[in-house]
């Protein structure tokens, strides 16, 4: 069954939840297409695979200092350290996985055709080691004959899409993008606005040596993510999602939620 937001369900995006959210996407648009795809063409799953450092500090608890008798500058004592205690760093390195969907053709070896990326927080952490490898990829993509679609379904985080913010804020709101570029077609892109209460939109896949276009309904993918990631069964709607909605949301969420039984009624309304 489909969750209980119209579109997006902003509950999906705590960053602790999203890596497995993002598995669900790509498995399922991967799915989807090769159910789509004309015969010569296919879907796959690929991954971009990094290491990260957490650094765990262990810092002593206690630092020893003592006063040197008989020593003052001005009656100011001086304080002279007994002895320094390093602190102890443990660097574990973690691997991340990023996955994405790409569609191959399988004339000239498996030819890329388009690649599909659903952006997770890690790319848009200025700074991070996740957002350097994705903004190389996508410089890379953009100079080549690969289509590039991005799917941006997190309101948080830094702007990340190819196009740069400046060119959209003027044309109007929005709370997720999609953004593609055709391959072979640079500057030119199109770009999908969507607000939390409307639907996902459907896209349309970019192939190559003139067949048309297939089509990725986005609100199927998600409908089913939602259903087979028994997520009706993991997410807590009494609680506000994290993170939080802006203000012109919230009672419109409230609502919402209330209408389908997922948040009781204040006490004493009956």
């Amino acid at each position: 069954m489909p969750g209980p937001f119209p579109g997006m369900d902003p509950y999906l995006e705590h960053s602790d939840r999203w890596p497995g959210v993002q598995r669900w996407f790509v498995t399922f648009t991967g799915a989807l297409l090769n159910r789509r795809l004309p015969e010569r063409y296919y879907a796959e799953i690929e991954e971009r695979v990094y290491d990260v450092q957490p650094g765990r500090e262990i810092v002593p608890d206690v630092a020893v200092s003592r006063r040197h008798p008989g020593r003052t500058t001005q009656d100011a004592p001086v304080v002279v350290l007994e002895r320094a205690e390093p602190w102890r760093i443990h660097l574990e390195q973690r691997e991340v996985r990023e996955p994405c969907v790409v569609v191959r053709s399988r004339e000239h070896g498996g030819e890329l055709v388009a690649t599909l990326e659903f952006l997770s927080p890690s790319n848009k952490a200025p700074g991070s080691k996740g957002r350097e490898l994705y903004q190389r990829k996508q410089w890379e993509l953009l100079r080549s004959r690969t289509s590039l679609i991005e799917i941006d379904l997190l309101r948080s985080g830094a702007h990340t899409i190819t196009v740069p913010l400046d060119y959209l804020d003027w044309r109007g709101d929005w709370d997720y993008l999609v953004c593609r570029h055709r391959g072979g077609r640079q500057p030119d892109f199109e770009v999908w606005p969507i607000l939390l209460p409307t639907r996902l939109p459907v896209i349309p896949v970019p192939l190559s040596n003139g067949h048309p276009d297939v089509e990725l309904d986005l609100q199927a993918v998600l409908d089913r993510v939602y259903d087979e990631g028994a997520f009706s069964r993991k997410l807590d709607y009494t609680k506000e999602p994290q993170p939080p909605l802006p203000e012109s949301y919230r009672n419109w969420a409230h609502e919402l939620l209330l209408a389908q039984g997922l948040r009781a009624p204040p006490a004493g309304t009956g």
